[in-house]
This record gives C-alpha cells, sequence and structure tokens, in this order.
C-alpha cells in the first residue's frame, strides 16, 4: 500500500510517501504564511523523489488539527482532492495523536502539546485506550503532567515546560516537527479506516473555534 501524507497543521509543510512501513520520501519546509503557494510543487517534488506517480497512491492523508486553521484546510483540501480525483482513500489523524504516537511506549500515561497561543495550549491525554483533547490555560500543564509521564512536544514549543518538564518521572520528547514516519505508523496500525467514504465524510479537529466563526456569532448577537 503506497500512500502520501501531508502535514500543514504546524508552521512547516511536511510531505511523506510510504510504500507499507518503507519511506520513500520525506521532506519538511517552513509554510507559514505560503501553505497554498508552495504544497502543490512540494508534493510534485516528493513523487520525483520517491520515483511514482501520483495515480500509483492508494492513500492519501492528512493531520486533521488541532493547529493552524489555514494549514489544516490547505492540507485535508489538497489530500481529499487527489484521493478524489484519483479514486482512492484517505486517512486523517490528529496532530496531537502524531506526536504521542513518536515512540511504541503503550504502558506509560502520555501527553502531547501544542502551543495554541492566547495563553493557551492544546493537548492530548493518552492512557492506554483512551485518548483526551483539550484547550486549556498554559497553567494547567503542570497538572496533567504531574507524576510519571512521556510528554511530546515540538522545539518551537519548549517553553510551556519551563519549570515542569524535570519535577516528571518520565520522559520528555522534543521534536524539530510532526513526524510523518509516526504518521504512517498510525495509518499502519489503522488500515481499516483509510476509506474512500473518509474523503467526504472527514473533518477538521479544531478543537477551538476560528476567529472567523467568533466574529460570525457576535455579528449575530
Amino acid at each position: 500500500m503506497k500512500s502520501l501524507l501531508i502535514d500543514t497543521s504546524t508552521n512547516n509543510i511536511g510531505i511523506g510517501i510510504f510504500d507499507g512501513k518503507k519511506c520513500l520520501h520525506e521532506s519538511y519546509t517552513e509554510g507559514e504564511k505560503r501553505y497554498n503557494s508552495a504544497i502543490m510543487g512540494l508534493i510534485d517534488e516528493a513523487l520525483k523523489a520517491s520515483g511514482i506517480t501520483i495515480a500509483e497512491i492508494d492513500v492519501f492523508g492528512s493531520t486533521l488539527g488541532p493547529g493552524s486553521f489555514t494549514g489544516i484546510r490547505v492540507g485535508m483540501a489538497a489530500a481529499k482532492g487527489f484521493a478524489d480525483g484519483c479514486g482512492a482513500k484517505f486517512f486523517g489523524a490528529s496532530t496531537l495523536d502524531v506526536l504521542a504516537y513518536s515512540d511504541d511506549d503503550v504502558n506509560t500515561k502520555k501527553v502531547s502539546l501544542l502551543d495554541a497561543r492566547r495563553n493557551e495550549v492544546y493537548m492530548g491525554i493518552y492512557k492506554k485506550e483512551s485518548a483526551e483533547y483539550e484547550l486549556t490555560a498554559k497553567e494547567n500543564i503542570a497538572k496533567a503532567v504531574k507524576g510519571a509521564c512521556n510528554i511530546y512536544i515540538l522545539k518551537r514549543d519548549i517553553k510551556l515546560l519551563e519549570g515542569i518538564a524535570e519535577n516528571n518521572r518520565g520522559k520528555t520528547v522534543i521534536l524539530n516537527h510532526i513526524n510523518l514516519q509516526s504518521f504512517n505508523n498510525i495509518l499502519m496500525d489503522n488500515k481499516k479506516h483509510a476509506t474512500r467514504q473518509a474523503v467526504y465524510s472527514a473533518a477538521p479537529l479544531y478543537i477551538r473555534q476560528s476567529d472567523a466563526e467568533i466574529c460570525r456569532k457576535k455579528a449575530v448577537i
């Protein structure tokens, strides 16, 4: 099964092409404020580098968020558009899940973190088979990671852990970007959720309302 996976939920654009568990191509490019103008060229470069054509892709996937509202929409639109046009399948995964999937430790509580700005943080909390997503104030991080848990965070957001990580008995995994190999591992473990129907039914995981939605509601009131 060949897959083309996209992440545009943070300030990077990540493109990965895989054949089963084997990575054929993986690249990460600064993408903030230029998702639309850059993504198609990066996909074309990735296909050429991997030596396969768009018609050979069985599954197109994108991260669903949370993260950049614009980026998420661009990544999903590209993946769904290609999947629909090629008669292929679509697969989506939460950005927080991809962070937490950076290793295969399943016996320890995990907490994945993304800076949501406005003094808030997107948080994924994982205990065995359960997963919870939250948008919460930064001061609540300490409570969430209290005790022994593994923390997964991007290098750009490391300041969120000032005075916290050293008091945690678990490990802290710091990543330079959302890892597409981890995304592909999720796909490999959840192949049944890669479907043609998902091209039409998969929705973004925003958690927070966009500024446009907030402004629209205020206008109605």
